[in-house]
């Protein structure tokens, strides 16, 4: 994440620093130290930044079945590495023939929705799917940082 800020002089130009900050959802203090060409002024009380979340590791595929002839069961584990929460999981699934993916979001409720059933498939298919978690910014909660991909699973109907 890049914090930006910016720095008024009164009576001169404002300037704008960019500082890079590596780590997500981590608490950084700031201050600020002037200088001039012959003296170093004292520094200012110090600002905390908290850094936006990223996107989490990969949910743990444990189960995916065949619940009837048209609807599959996912199940998974918690990523191992999230920052915060993760809010969301991804469902990426499409006929092995298809060239786009359909998409099921899951809205976590709770710690334990780790649970979803895909429903209306098509009978003799093989599905490819795949699974992603999602952590919601902390500063704007209409942004969802999604996280890393399972990888590509297939199962025929």
């Amino acid at each position: 994440p890049i914090i930006m800020m910016i720095i008024k002089l009164v009576g001169v130009i404002s300037y704008a620093h960019f500082l890079l900050l590596q780590d997500p959802y981590q608490q950084y203090r700031v201050w600020i130290k002037s200088y001039t060409w012959k003296h170093e002024g004292l520094r200012c009380s110090p600002i905390l930044i908290m850094t936006d979340v990223s996107g989490p590791s990969e949910p743990i595929l444990t189960s995916l079945s065949c619940k009837s002839t048209s609807t599959m069961q996912l199940e998974w584990n918690r990523p191992t590495q999230y920052f915060n929460n993760v809010d969301s999981y991804y469902i990426l699934y499409k006929p092995f023939s298809d060239a786009a993916f359909h998409e099921i979001e899951v809205v976590v409720n709770d710690k334990s929705s780790t649970s979803a059933d895909i429903t209306n498939l098509d009978i003799n298919l093989e599905y490819q799917i795949q699974l992603q978690g999602g952590s919601r910014s902390i500063y704007d909660a209409k942004i969802i940082y999604r996280g890393r991909l399972t990888k590509l699973r297939s199962v025929r109907m």
